[in-house]
């Protein structure tokens, strides 16, 4: 910065015209700015999440989102209904594409169904893959011929 032009006597910068200031603040201010932090190119590549995963499923997902949590916020039957349309609207779009996500949606939809009719609701969830990753693979493969004939 001192070795700047901006740091001239006074002398010399009373004889300028008030543009070469302002262009010499700006040339010292880009060349302090790409010595501290350089610009680069980022690649960025835009990939969907699965091939029927278009901007209609974007844009509902994120206003689904949106009303959920608009609903939790004020915690309204109307902002809870909007939110209720909205997933029930979002699954309708989704079962176009018949993805794990769709699962998630119809299990969500169908809790939302029973919750609405006071209905006692209760989902249960076991994980498998831990206890796959502990099993002897060979013994695991013995098994299944013996037992059921698969063989792999």
């Amino acid at each position: 910065m001192l070795a700047s032009t901006l740091c001239a006597s006074d002398a010399e910068l009373r004889h300028m015209s008030a543009d070469k200031p302002f262009d010499m603040y700006d040339a010292t201010l880009w060349q302090l700015a790409d010595t501290h932090a350089p610009a680069f190119t980022a690649v960025r590549r835009i990939r969907c999440l699965s091939m029927w995963f278009d901007s209609d499923c974007c844009h509902a997902r994120r206003k689904t989102r949106l009303l959920e949590r608009r609903h939790r916020w004020s915690k309204s039957d109307q902002d809870r209904m909007a939110w209720v349309a909205q997933v029930r609207s979002m699954h309708a779009l989704y079962h176009q594409g018949q993805s794990t996500e769709t699962a998630v949606l119809k299990v969500i939809s169908d809790i939302i169904d029973a919750a609405d009719s006071q209905k006692i609701t209760l989902l249960g969830l076991l994980d498998m893959s831990a206890a796959f990753d502990t099993v002897d693979h060979k013994i695991l493969l013995r098994h299944l011929e013996k037992s059921f004939g698969v063989r792999g």
